[in-house]
């Protein structure tokens, strides 16, 4: 199973389920109406809507509604808000939201609330029940609290046996990186987080 969390207009949601094919499942997590248009459309027109699920909530720490303001600079920058005019969503914790199969690989990239994401996994990341978990981190871009819970994640997955990975240009290769390297490096990053079989 390949999990996409913060699926946007589904270009790993579809390339994940061309790789799975039909003996496999994605499911694909997206709050943005905006969003949901295309990612539908792009399942649809890849022909990978029979084993494709997708979910308009969110993911989350836990089961509640949140408050997001989806009008950010680009396309995907979904923010969540603390108070005001924004667009109410469900949330809820991919522990309890996905069905009970082994997952290869969760992407997550959600602006910098990854930490609350993998918290509702956390679950199955003990058991351990996932092979990897690719995250967005990008620590130059991030407020000083939002780089904080960046390194409390980054240490949680290290005390979970996780070994961290970064890609190598377009090649398709990976290097081995430490949680430190990651947090000091300046430019946009695609984590790779390989978890130990306990």
């Amino acid at each position: 199973m390949f999990v996409d969390v913060g699926a946007n207009v589904g270009l790993f949601t579809t390339l994940g389920a061309r790789l799975v094919r039909s003996g496999g499942e994605v499911w694909a997590y997206e709050v943005d109406d905006r969003n949901l248009t295309y990612l539908s459309a792009n399942v649809a027109a890849n022909y990978v809507g029979d084993w494709t699920v997708i979910r308009p909530v969110g993911a989350w720490s836990s089961n509640e509604t949140l408050v997001i303001d989806p009008r950010g600079e680009f396309r995907g920058d979904t923010r969540l808000v603390e108070q005001g005019s924004g667009a109410r969503i469900t949330a809820v914790t991919l522990h309890e939201d996905l069905p009970e199969r082994h997952i290869r690989l969760v992407k997550i990239d959600v602006e910098g609330a990854e930490g609350h994401v993998v918290h509702g996994l956390m679950p199955r990341l003990l058991v351990p029940d996932v092979d990897f978990l690719v995250l967005e981190a990008l620590p130059h871009l991030l407020g000083e609290e939002q780089n904080r819970r960046l390194q409390t994640l980054l240490g949680t997955l290290l005390a979970l046996g996780a070994r961290f990975y970064l890609p190598l240009g377009n090649a398709g290769l990976l290097r081995r990186t430490s949680p430190r390297t990651v947090l000091t490096g300046s430019g946009a990053a695609h984590l790779v987080c390989r978890l130990s079989k306990r």
